[in-house]
């Protein structure tokens, strides 16, 4: 099993863990719940999702990043992340004007702006990524060549679970997900997640 493969089976094990763990028994829909009984348990699964997620994300884009790198420093293979990487670096190769110095192979500019975005792009997802907003994903997954499903349903659940875990963190609020809201959102959260691993896949295979 491929490394992106092994990641999204992980996750989706880890999810269904948190669902067992905390909102199952209020599964299916009973109207004579009181959201009191399940008002934490839905808040906790929100939470613990969310970050499984947004590991889940930061961890794929990162090694894309540096799959794609090290594929073509020792193939010379040249793959759509690798592309969209340098498209994204600053500044712009910078060639030697300089007579008097050796010669520099294309290799080694490249490996210099490859190494640069890599610094950049790893910065980013593991000092100053704070989420799975879709503006988050965008500085993420974008550089790597990943699309973002175009699917009004899992960008709108994407959205709500991002809001819900910053309502439950950062401020008291006094409306909650239902158990079977919860359970859709992360799901669909999901299915957007199992089409990044298929795409990942791609790249290498």
């Amino acid at each position: 099993m491929s490394f992106y493969k092994k990641q999204f089976s992980d996750l989706q094990m880890h999810i269904t863990q948190l669902e067992n763990r905390y909102i199952r028994k209020y599964l299916p829909a009973n109207p004579e719940l009181q959201p009191s009984e399940y008002e934490y348990d839905v808040k906790a699964f929100c939470l613990f999702s969310h970050a499984a997620l947004e590991n889940y994300f930061e961890t794929i884009a990162e090694k894309i990043m540096i799959d794609s790198i090290e594929q073509w420093k020792l193939s010379r293979k040249i793959s759509p992340p690798l592309i969209t990487l340098l498209a994204y670096s600053k500044p712009r190769l910078t060639i030697d004007m300089n007579e008097n110095n050796r010669e520099t192979i294309v290799f080694d500019y490249l490996r210099r702006q490859l190494e640069s975005v890599q610094k950049t792009i790893s910065t980013y997802i593991r000092v100053e990524n704070h989420g799975i907003a879709l503006k988050h994903l965008r500085q993420m997954l974008i550089p790597v060549s990943i699309n973002i499903m175009d699917d009004a349903r899992i960008l709108n659940s994407l959205k709500r679970l991002s809001q819900e875990r910053g309502g439950y963190a950062h401020r008291p609020i006094s409306k909650f997900l239902s158990p079977e809201d919860s359970q859709k959102i992360v799901n669909d959260c999901l299915d957007l997640c199992g089409d990044i691993q298929s795409q990942a896949v791609t790249f290498f295979s």
